[in-house]
C-alpha cells in the first residue's frame, strides 16, 4: 500500500471521521439499505479497529456479510487483484460498500503535490464499475459520483 505521511495524518484525523461518519456512511445505507447483525471488514483499518473494542468482535476466517472500502483500493498497487480478494472472502450474496478515489481526482495537481497514490492501472469511475462484474460483484444503479467524478460511491452485491 502506497501512502505517505500527510495522508496517513488526514486519513486518520477527526474531519476524516466526521466525512466518514456523517457523509459516506449514511451515503452507503441509502444505497445499500442497513445491515444488522452482519459481519463486517473495512479494508484498510488498522487504527480504527482498536477504537471499537468492546463494541465489535473480530474473528478470523474467509467469509464477511459485508466489506466496506472507505478510499484505500487506489492505494493498492494492483487494484484488480485488490478487488478480486474483496470479492473472494464475501459470503455469498454479501455486500461491498466502497468509497474511492477515482483516476480523475488523482490526475489533478493538487492531489500530486500532497498525496501518494500508485501511478500506474488508476481507474476512473467508469472504469472502478466496469471491474467489479468481472470479480462476480453485481452493482445495478447502486452507485453515484462526486465532485466531477472524483470520486465514486456504492454497493455491489456478490453473486
Amino acid at each position: 500500500m502506497l501512502m505517505n505521511r500527510f495522508e496517513t495524518l488526514l486519513v486518520n484525523s477527526s474531519p476524516r471521521r466526521a466525512l466518514q461518519r456523517w457523509y459516506e456512511a449514511p451515503q452507503l445505507m441509502k444505497l445499500g439499505g442497513r445491515t444488522p447483525g452482519t459481519r463486517v471488514l473495512e479494508i484498510g483499518a488498522r487504527r480504527r479497529s482498536v477504537r471499537y473494542a468492546g463494541h465489535v468482535r473480530l474473528a478470523l476466517g474467509d467469509a464477511t456479510d459485508l466489506r466496506v472500502a472507505f478510499g484505500i483500493i487506489h492505494h493498492i498497487p494492483d487494484r484488480r487483484a485488490a478487488l478480486a480478494e474483496a470479492a473472494r472472502v464475501l459470503a455469498a450474496r454479501g455486500g461491498f460498500h466502497f468509497g474511492e478515489v477515482t483516476a480523475t481526482a488523482l490526475a489533478r495537481p493538487s492531489f500530486r503535490r500532497l498525496l501518494e497514490h500508485p501511478e500506474e492501472d488508476r481507474f476512473t469511475a467508469g472504469e472502478f464499475l466496469a471491474e467489479l462484474p468481472r470479480h462476480g460483484l453485481k452493482v445495478d444503479d447502486r452507485w453515484v459520483t462526486r465532485i466531477g467524478g472524483d470520486y465514486v460511491l456504492g454497493v455491489a452485491q456478490r453473486r
